[in-house]
C-alpha cells in the first residue's frame, strides 16, 4: 500500500531538467541516509538511482513506416522498488477536496 501516492505537484512552467533534479531530491529524502545523500549530490559523487526519462513510441522520421522508441521528457523515474514516478498531467481539485489528475498522453499514443 502506498502511504502518500502524490509526493509533489509542480508548476508546468518548470523545465524537465529541473523536474528531474527535484525528483532525485524527493527520492533521496525518503530512501537515502544523510551520508548517502551527501555522496549522491556532491560534485563527482555517485547517485545509485539517478532520474531517468521514460520513452515514447514515434513514427520513424525517414518515412519507412517503422516505429521507434524515443526519450520522452514528460515522464521521469527515479529509484528502485519502490521508485518515484513523475509525469506531466492535467490536475484539478476533486469533489472530496483532494486532487485528481489525468496523465498527458505520450507522443504517438493513440
Amino acid at each position: 500500500m502506498v502511504e502518500q501516492p502524490v509526493a509533489a505537484v509542480l508548476s508546468a512552467r518548470i523545465g524537465h531538467q529541473r523536474v528531474a533534479q527535484i525528483v532525485e531530491a524527493l527520492y533521496a529524502a525518503r530512501a537515502y541516509t544523510p551520508d548517502e545523500m551527501l555522496e549522491a549530490f556532491r560534485q563527482g559523487g555517485h547517485n545509485p538511482y539517478p532520474a531517468r526519462y521514460g520513452t515514447a513510441e514515434i513514427d520513424d522520421p525517414s518515412g519507412n513506416g517503422r516505429r521507434l522508441r524515443a526519450k520522452w521528457t514528460g515522464q521521469i523515474y527515479c529509484g528502485h522498488n519502490p521508485w518515484l514516478h513523475a509525469r506531466r498531467a492535467s490536475v484539478w481539485t476533486g469533489d472530496d477536496g483532494g486532487i485528481e489528475w489525468k496523465d498527458d498522453p505520450a507522443p504517438g499514443a493513440s
